[in-house]
């Protein structure tokens, strides 16, 4: 595929013992470098914030996690009615609304 010479013994360079990294950028000079930190009572705001928001996030996954559970347990069961002659699919798919009408009326029953 590639025109490429097959490689030398040696050829293969080894990895730096020391990592390159930006040319005049030492550790000393990292070191000496001031970052700007906001307060300790302004850190802890913003853990306090961001525990909160990854809280509110945690819940809305395990809610719809257990949604899709529940749906899945649905279907199992409406599989089974089906099949065993307990429901009419046709009588049942006769009285389905239309969800995919454009009036606001359809989009609301389907939105979650």
């Amino acid at each position: 595929m590639f025109d490429a010479p097959p490689l030398e013994r040696g050829a293969v360079r080894e990895p730096p013992a020391i990592a390159e990294g930006q040319p005049n950028l030492s550790q000393e000079l990292l070191k000496s470098m001031r970052v700007p930190t906001p307060p300790l009572s302004e850190q802890a705001a913003i853990v306090e914030y961001l525990d909160k928001a990854t809280a509110d996030i945690d819940t809305a996954i395990d809610l719809t996690r257990r949604k899709i559970e529940l749906m899945r347990e649905y279907r199992t069961r409406l599989i089974a009615d089906v099949v065993t002659g307990k429901l009419d699919a046709r009588e049942v798919a006769a009285n389905l609304p239309d969800i995919w009408d454009d009036s606001d009326e359809a989009s609301e029953e389907v939105r979650i």
